[in-house]
């Protein structure tokens, strides 16, 4: 805002052009403009020197008085930014505040808060439930406030769900036992990647480790008898093994398996791929199980 300035003024009847003043003027320059100052102006108002300072936000204080707080509201005019609770801002908007920075409301119920906290952790947080925190170290927590993986989700309900549209999508659940449920909404489950192992040569055991999957697939041959390890079993769980078969080979089941009549299958032989279904009825050790067979699939 310029100076409010009077031109052309003469002075008569006493003092000179460069020293005269017009009643309650306070300047004159050397083209005898008689002018007030911003801060002639403020001092007027205040009725004294006001002291304000670059990068005041004038406010009426205590009393309507003009009043400025640059430790609390600061602006920056030579980079334009502005600070609350900081006066050096070092962005467009700082703010600056030991508790909640920031909170933004719909109305006097509904709202969300934003605070940064000791070592950079991010709060934020609706008034109705739930929060979402991010750590200094890039934990992100919903629902919980010390995350400790890349992600963490707490709910004692469903934690995660992922939609392909409004009507097509996967939960997932983990109860108080720590056990996940997948439901997901066409009512199948795939899983890429599933277990393959490969036993040749002088191998004598057939090994699965469970936790690497449900469904897996085997190619023997040159040794017989092999002996049947399973790992990592679960009460309740289906297994299906595919067995390929280079050569003639037998399977020792070792007395896990239960099998119809109680007779165990007998593998097709060389070149044949066999079907083997085991259902865990008992995760002690290696496990026991029901057993079923489909047989003598020619290998292609």
């Amino acid at each position: 805002m310029a100076n409010i300035k009077f031109s052309a003024f003469t002075a008569g009847g006493s003092g000179t052009p460069t020293t005269a003043r017009v009643a309650g003027f306070k300047n004159l320059d050397t083209t005898q403009n008689y002018y007030y100052t911003i801060t002639d102006l403020t001092e007027m108002i205040l009725g004294s020197d006001s002291g304000l300072t670059a990068g005041s936000v004038v406010f009426a204080g205590a009393g309507g008085i003009l009043s400025q707080d640059n430790a609390n509201f600061f602006w920056d005019d030579s980079n334009n930014r502005l600070g609350i609770g900081v006066a050096d801002p070092d962005s467009f908007l700082e703010v600056y505040g030991g508790s909640t920075q920031q909170k933004w409301s719909f109305d006097g119920d509904s709202s969300c808060t934003i605070a940064v906290i000791d070592d950079s952790h991010t709060t934020i947080k609706t008034a109705q439930s739930g929060n979402l925190i991010l750590t200094a170290g890039g934990n992100v927590g919903i629902g919980v406030t010390d995350p400790d993986a890349t992600l963490e989700v707490f709910s004692t309900s469903s934690q995660v769900k992922l939609s392909y549209d409004g009507t097509n999508e996967t939960s997932f659940a983990v109860n108080s036992t720590g056990d996940i449920t997948i439901t997901p909404s066409g009512g199948s489950c795939k899983i890429a990647g599933q277990g393959y192992t490969s036993l040749k040569g002088s191998l004598t055991t057939m090994t699965f480790n469970w936790d690497e999957g449900n469904i897996q697939s085997t190619t023997i041959g040159g040794v017989t008898p092999l002996t049947f390890i399973p790992n990592n079993p679960k009460r309740g769980a289906t297994y299906i093994l595919t067995i390929i078969q280079t050569g003639t080979v037998t399977v020792d089941w070792d007395s896990l398996v239960k099998w119809p009549l109680a007779a165990a299958p007998v593998l097709s032989g060389n070149l044949k791929t066999d079907i083997i279904t085991l259902i865990c009825y008992n995760d002690t050790g290696a496990g026991l199980y029901y057993g079923t067979s489909v047989l003598n699939y020619t290998t292609a």
